[in-house]
Parts: C-alpha cells; sequence; structure tokens
C-alpha cells in the first residue's frame, strides 16, 4: 500500500465507441438491460428491450450519435478525459485519477484494477451526477461495489452519491450561466433535466433535488421565479414519467410572448448526445418551428477551470441532508 497515495475514480454514464449501428446497438443493449434502468420483471423487461425498444430505436440513435460526434471521439468520453486530467493535474502528485464509463469503454473493471495497482491509501468515488437516481449513481455505484468486493486489500473508501446544492458546482454552474446569457436578451431561462419515470424518481427525490439546483443558480444569478422554468426531456416509453416536459413546454412559452430562450441542463456535467443533440439541435429546431426568436444553450461544465478548482478544493462533501431537502420541496 502506498502511504499516502489517495486514489480518485470518476464515473460517467457511457458511449458507444463508434457512431455505427453494431456499437450503438451493444451500448443501447448494455445499457437498457440493466434493472436498475428499465427496473421491470426480468421476463417483462428482456423481450421489451430486446424485441421492441433496441429495434426501434438503433438506426434513429445511431443517427443522432453521427450529428454530435467529434474526430477525436464521443463528446462525453472526450470531455470527461479532459476534465479528469485537468482534475489530476490540479491535486497533484498526491493522487491518482481515474474515469470510467458505467456502460462501455474505459470500464469501471478496466479502471478499479489500475487502481488497485497503486496500492492507494484511500478511494474516494465520484459519479459524475449532481442529483441522485438509482439508473446512474446508484448503478455506477453497485458495479464498483462489486469490483472492489474481490480486492483483498482495500482502501479506505469515500464515496458522494449527490452533489446537487454543493456550493462549489452551483458556483461553477452559475458562472458558466452567466457567461453565456452576457449581454444578451433573455425573457427565459429553462433549467432541463434529464427526466425518470414516476415510480423511480418517487424513491430518491430526485425531482426536488432538481428543483433546489434550480433555485440555488437562480439565486446565485440573481433571477426571480418569473425569469426561470424547470422541465426534464428525454423521455422514453410509455410510462409516467416526471413533468413538466422540455419539449412540450416549449409551444406553452411560445403562447406566454417568450421569445428569447436559453436552455441550460443542470443533471449534466460533461455535454453528451441528450445535450448536444436534443437540446442543442433538436430542440433549438422546434423552437424556432414554432416561432421562437433567439435560442441560447449553455454548454455543460465540462473541465471548466472554475468546476475543476471548486472540486479539488471541496471535494464535494455533501454539506445538507436529502431528508431536509424532500420536507422543503416534495410537492
Amino acid at each position: 500500500m502506498d502511504v499516502g497515495l489517495k486514489a480518485v475514480l470518476l464515473l460517467n454514464l457511457g458511449t458507444p465507441s463508434q457512431p455505427d449501428t453494431a456499437h450503438v446497438r451493444r451500448y443501447l443493449r448494455s445499457f437498457l438491460n440493466d434493472p436498475r434502468v428499465v427496473d421491470l420483471p426480468a421476463i417483462v423487461r428482456w423481450p421489451l428491450v430486446n424485441g421492441l425498444i433496441i429495434p426501434l430505436r438503433v438506426k434513429q440513435s445511431t443517427e443522432n450519435y453521427k450529428k454530435i460526434w467529434r474526430k477525436e471521439g464521443s463528446p462525453l468520453l472526450v470531455n470527461t478525459a479532459n476534465f479528469a486530467k485537468k482534475l489530476a493535474a490540479k491535486l497533484g502528485d498526491d493522487y491518482h485519477v481515474e474515469f470510467a464509463m458505467r456502460y462501455g469503454s474505459p470500464s469501471i473493471k478496466t479502471a478499479m484494477v489500475n487502481i488497485m495497482a497503486k496500492q492507494p491509501e484511500s478511494l474516494h468515488i465520484l459519479p459524475l451526477f449532481p442529483q441522485y437516481a438509482e439508473a446512474t449513481t446508484g448503478s455506477a455505484l453497485a458495479q464498483c461495489y462489486l469490483a472492489l468486493a474481490k480486492q483483498k486489500n482495500m482502501p479506505s473508501l469515500k464515496t458522494i452519491n449527490h452533489f446537487y446544492a454543493e456550493p462549489a458546482f452551483i458556483e461553477a454552474y452559475a458562472k458558466q450561466i452567466a457567461k453565456h446569457i452576457k449581454n444578451k436578451k433573455i425573457d427565459k431561462l429553462m433549467f432541463s433535466y434529464h427526466g425518470l419515470p414516476e415510480r423511480q424518481a418517487n424513491t430518491c427525490c430526485y425531482r426536488e433535488q432538481c428543483f433546489m439546483t434550480s433555485q440555488l443558480l437562480a439565486e446565485s444569478l440573481g433571477l426571480t421565479e418569473k425569469d426561470y422554468v424547470v422541465s426534464f426531456q428525454s423521455r422514453i416509453g410509455r410510462a409516467r414519467w416526471i413533468q413538466p416536459d422540455s419539449h412540450l413546454l416549449l409551444p406553452q412559452l411560445i403562447r406566454e410572448n417568450v421569445k428569447h430562450l436559453a436552455v441550460v441542463c443542470p443533471s449534466f456535467v460533461a455535454d453528451c448526445l441528450e445535450t448536444l443533440e436534443e437540446v442543442n439541435i433538436r430542440m433549438r429546431e422546434q423552437w424556432q418551428a414554432n416561432g421562437g426568436s433567439d435560442f441560447t444553450f449553455v454548454p455543460c461544465l465540462n473541465d471548466e477551470d472554475t468546476w475543476v478548482e471548486g472540486l479539488a478544493r471541496n471535494h464535494l462533501t455533501p454539506t445538507q441532508s436529502l431528508q431536509a431537502v424532500c420536507q422543503k420541496y416534495h410537492r
């Protein structure tokens, strides 16, 4: 064991390694067959996912990935790798930083092998999902625990399962928003979060955490309640999902005479398919087709220096209890 060496494992959701049908199908199979993602009995989940959902989605998902793909690779992979590199440089030689994807490469198993080869004194696991959900943070942490269970020399372990109200996160995102709406006429700011089926959201206070993040960002930006709206995107399937739906909300905003809209996605810290294609391309087109004027997309934090420095300085130790947030924002 390397006395004094601290390891940090950053976790993100995942991405296909190439924007083609075969790789996208493989990624969707891994992702959607996770019982924490599609939380139905296996006898129902398997034929639904593999016989219906994936065959219907794989072609369109492949085309969507092609729209945002960079020459360096998947935006999510590139953004997460750049962030990890900057964080490692900021933390210094006393830290070893790895990143992994819950689905796809680099895998959690590979990252854990690399970390344990260093024999660190401690391991800090940080899923890069500000608000807790079983399908994201819960699934990623479960895989880490499985990998760690096989280790003989166990480092001291610290995990963070949410940071939706952490000062370093709020400060960094508020600065990111302010930078991109500066000197622009904005009628309304939309906080668009990844949606969840209601049955999943109700067990973890996910919706309340999203509203808490929005309120803290609004306060940091000096916004009043009439200046912003909270909504949820990326719905799939026919189950009832938490509301309001971002795409369905756009026509309503047009009817309310909102012409200049800015959209930010604070359930993501790295730009990916859901932000770059669904919001910056598809939602922008929908907004303009419905008669909207300006559409300002606020990028995620990615490897912004304020975010890197805030995380390195504060290690994102939770400061507010989930129970307190649920009691205040349950509605």
